[in-house]
Order: structure tokens, then C-alpha cells, then sequence
């Protein structure tokens, strides 16, 4: 979770270059992102100790994303691969930003 905010800039300035210069394919970053966030909260479900059920529903949401947007060309699919990863990126940042003491020194 410490590198999470810089992955998310990095996904984010890839992201802006992709959909400034190709534009935006509204449908595909909407399902993309609620996916990415999606699987970030399940997949911490998972390593917070909920149980193995969260685990498998968060390696099925990518493949959710991919079946139900839809992806006419190889811009398109870079376009959710790209917001995938920002919202999954965000999901880890907003935990980092809710467990802020967790990386103090001296915390529990």
C-alpha cells in the first residue's frame, strides 16, 4: 500500500495521454472503474481475514469487466485497463488513507 498513490499518478497521467489524444469511451471507463475498485475491496476483504470467498470473487471482477464492456478496438481495451488499475490503485490509497496510523512509527 505505500506505492499506491504514486501508482495511481502514474495510471492517471498514462490514462489522461490515452483518452486526450484517442478520447474517452464513456461506458468502457465506467465499468472499468467501479471493477477496479470492486476487485481492490474484495481482494482486501480477503487479506483483512474475511475468508477464501472474496479471494475468488475479486480474480472474477477483471474478467467481468472485460465480457461486459465493450471493446471494438485495442485503444478501447487499454482505456479499461488503465482505469481498472486507477480505481484498483485508489481502493489500496483510500485503505493507506483510512489506516493512517499504521504507517506512523511507533504504531501498533
Amino acid at each position: 500500500m505505500q506505492k499506491a498513490p504514486l501508482a495511481t499518478l502514474v495510471t492517471l497521467i498514462l490514462l489522461a495521454v490515452v483518452v486526450g489524444v484517442y478520447g474517452p469511451m464513456w461506458s468502457v471507463l465506467v465499468i472499468a472503474l467501479i471493477a477496479g475498485v470492486g476487485c481492490g475491496v474484495l481482494l482486501l476483504a480477503y487479506w483483512l481475514g474475511k475468508g477464501g470467498i472474496y479471494f475468488i470473487l475479486g480474480l472474477l471482477v477483471p474478467l467481468l469487466a472485460v465480457i461486459f464492456a465493450e471493446l471494438p478496438n485495442f485503444i478501447s481495451l487499454f482505456q479499461l485497463i488503465l482505469t481498472f488499475f486507477c480505481g484498483f490503485w485508489s481502493s489500496l490509497w483510500a485503505l493507506k488513507l483510512v489506516n493512517g496510523t499504521a504507517d506512523k512509527p511507533g504504531a501498533p
